[in-house]
């Protein structure tokens, strides 16, 4: 009960917050948050994906990065962006990681040992939290882009919610046991449900003019994707053996733990919007 309380009390003050940043705040004040928040979901991954005994140096030379991704991401948006896109600037921080890393080791038999392995994950994890995430901004860029943003925070979040309430009530068959032993295939589909009924909740007045059945594909889409986002962190977590990826929201566990779905929605929706002739045709005229 007390969690339950920690979670309603959180969501109600944050979010009216973010939906008046969407709607009425600047591109600014957007990129001020997705900093913060890439930075602690971030931070999260390293503590639990880095193996010990690792250079101090290195985690922090990987967040800088990190932001240095989301500012190229924040440029591109905003058409400002040099020759640099955000693909090839991930291969020269990666670079650039593996450089340090080696830099900072003496050249003694075995001292690299502890640094060569977080290679992997850390590289992953640059794509994982703080690329993927930049496809938030690329979002808020589009016309109506506070709307569109809003619009696949509230469907992440419903199915979540619809996911979770379907599964602890009929949940029986496991969705995959080996990753996460709470998940149902009833949840799931329960989370498809909420996505499908926030669509037809909130279509007209999020995405005016689009039509429905363009918007209930895409739906049925992010659906699973997101809900794979969750799979996926669930799996790191049950590498590193943690239950939550941090503790920072009362209630609802670490930063990456409330945005593991989104991480892979917000590509997923914005690449639909751009690439489906369809789609963008309605947006655009």
């Amino acid at each position: 009960m007390k969690n339950l309380f920690q979670r309603v009390a959180v969501g109600l003050v944050l979010v009216p917050l973010l939906v008046l940043l969407l709607l009425k705040g600047s591109s600014w004040a957007l990129l001020v948050l997705i900093l913060l928040v890439m930075f602690l979901a971030f931070s999260e991954y390293l503590s639990m994906m880095l193996p010990r005994g690792v250079s101090p140096v290195l985690p922090w030379v990987a967040r800088i990065c990190g932001i240095f991704l989301i500012l190229d991401f924040y440029l591109s948006s905003q058409g400002a962006a040099s020759e640099i896109s955000p693909g090839d600037l991930l291969a020269l921080l990666f670079l650039a990681i593996l450089m340090v890393s080696i830099s900072g080791r003496s050249r003694r038999e075995g001292d690299l040992l502890p640094d060569v392995p977080a290679m992997l994950p850390i590289l992953a994890g640059l794509v994982y939290i703080p690329y993927l995430l930049g496809y938030v901004l690329l979002l808020r860029a589009l016309p109506e882009g506070g709307k569109l943003v809003l619009f696949v925070l509230g469907f992440t979040w419903a199915v979540d919610i619809f996911a979770y309430a379907v599964g602890k009530t009929m949940g029986k068959v496991k969705l995959s046991p080996a990753l996460s032993p709470s998940k149902t295939k009833e949840g799931a589909v329960g989370g498809l449900a909420g996505g499908v009924i926030w669509t037809l909740l909130f279509h007209r007045m999020l995405i005016p003019g689009v039509a429905l059945g363009d918007l209930l594909a895409i739906s049925l889409l992010m659906g699973g994707v997101g809900q794979l986002g969750d799979l996926c962190e669930s799996a790191f977590k049950r590498y590193a053996g943690v239950k939550d990826s941090g503790g920072l929201i009362p209630g609802h566990g670490g930063f990456l733990d409330k945005i593991d779905s989104l991480l892979f929605n917000a590509p997923v929706f914005y690449l639909f919007l751009v690439y489906w002739e369809g789609f963008s045709l309605k947006i655009w005229t």
